[in-house]
């Protein structure tokens, strides 16, 4: 088993189950053959013991404010300035969301409110789970749409990120210029889909609603191209590298999106996945030296090869009609996958019965990344610290229950 990365743990009917990676898809085998995994505790959320000695004490860091606010609580163990270890409180404020016995088109109301930053890639995959049970497929034209909000997302989240980093490193100019770049990102995503973050737009079986692509394209590829300037312009200050560059360096086979991709791994669920990317000539981005520059560079290459292949979708297809959805089907069975998210590999889990949703299981990206941060961080300085969280771009909201 020593060549299968484990990617989740899983509680079915009262029993452990483990999910691991294998030939690029998901599969499923027994705890007892994986439990010596170096990843198996974490996704348990067991974390190491804080480090101890003499002079060393505990300084508190948050609780911090994430993605959507949610808070999260760092116990920092140092004898001053050193990081010795750090052991979070992913807990610290519970945040559970019941789907269980809900019809599957409500349950998807709340799927996507998960991680509203994540919302297209949550509620694609869920509709994904839903389809397979139902044994149909979506036409080429949804699975395109799906494509379009998940690359749309993944370039807000990203520019999200840097523009956190460049806070954090007291570069409010970069920072007051991406914000309004997301901003500009943002209404551009409403005035085309209905919502900012792709609210109610996908449906089990189709779309919600049609959406007119051409003005969407050509403002996706300003942006674009504004980024870019802003970012040969960060990437040369030396304020921000000096800050930046060597902090937070991990690498661990098992860790994912940029966070696997900034240390030389290559793992990209959209080279496999079930959304047809290959038409499209995508190529995964990877390579760097696994700390926070490197982080941060890859997110800036995956911005241009997002509006890339938006570019290439749109250039054939300037509109998608509303199809059919099939909310009301009454399929039965239990279905698992995962889709490349901004932060990584999501993976999602439910038990149809009936047209009702029941046994709901996620690990998200940020879930799965926790470890990288507080693994890379040690041996760094209180300073690095924020250079490090930032640089990950996880989400508190997202390591709930859903029950």
């Amino acid at each position: 088993m020593d060549s299968h990365i484990l990617s989740a743990v899983v509680t079915l009917n009262g029993k452990k189950y483990c999910l691991h990676r294998e030939d690029m898809g998901l599969k499923v085998c027994s705890i007892s053959e994986i439990q010596s995994h170096e990843n198996y505790q974490f996704l348990n959320g067991t974390f190491p013991d804080p480090a101890k000695g003499e002079s060393v004490f505990n300084l508190t860091f948050g609780p911090v404010a994430s993605g959507l606010f949610e808070s999260i609580k760092f116990n920092i163990r140092t004898y001053g300035e050193r990081i010795l270890s750090v052991t979070p409180e992913w807990d610290f404020k519970k945040r559970k969301i019941k789907i269980s016995s809900e019809p599957n088109d409500r349950a998807l109301l709340k799927i996507e409110r998960i991680n509203a930053l994540y919302s297209a890639s949550y509620s694609s995959l869920y509709c994904h789970l839903i389809e397979k049970m139902a044994e149909t497929d979506p036409s080429y034209d949804v699975q395109l749409a799906r494509i379009i909000m998940i690359e749309a997302e993944r370039i807000g989240s990203h520019i999200l990120v840097i523009q956190r980093l460049a806070e954090a490193a007291s570069q409010n100019v970069a920072k007051h210029h991406l914000s309004a770049l997301r901003e500009r990102l943002l209404r551009t995503i409403a005035v085309t889909f209905g919502h900012r973050y792709f609210f109610g737009m996908n449906a089990v079986g189709g779309l919600a609603r049609s959406v007119e692509l051409e003005k969407f394209r050509d403002e996706i590829a300003a942006i674009a191209r504004e980024f870019s300037d802003i970012w040969e312009l960060i990437k040369v200050s030396r304020i921000f590298i000096d800050r930046i560059i060597g902090v937070g360096k991990t690498y661990r086979e098992w860790y994912v999106g940029p966070t696997l991709r900034a240390s030389g791994g290559n793992f990209d669920s959209r080279a496999s996945g079930w959304l047809p990317y290959s038409d499209f000539g995508f190529s995964v981005v990877s390579g760097g030296s696994g700390d926070s520059f490197a982080r941060a560079m890859v997110r800036a290459e995956e911005i241009m090869e997002s509006a890339r292949i938006i570019d290439e979708i749109i250039s054939s297809k300037r509109q998608i009609i509303k199809e059919q959805n099939i909310s009301n089907t009454a399929a039965s069975g239990y279905a698992f996958d995962g889709v490349e998210s901004p932060g990584g590999e999501l993976i999602m889990g439910i038990e149809l019965n009936g047209g009702r949703v029941y046994q709901p299981f996620i690990r998200s990206s940020s879930w799965c990344n926790l470890p990288a941060f507080t693994e890379g961080i040690r041996g760094g300085i209180l300073t690095d610290f924020s250079f490090g969280l930032e640089s990950h771009g996880l989400f508190a909201c997202e390591m709930g229950d859903l029950l």
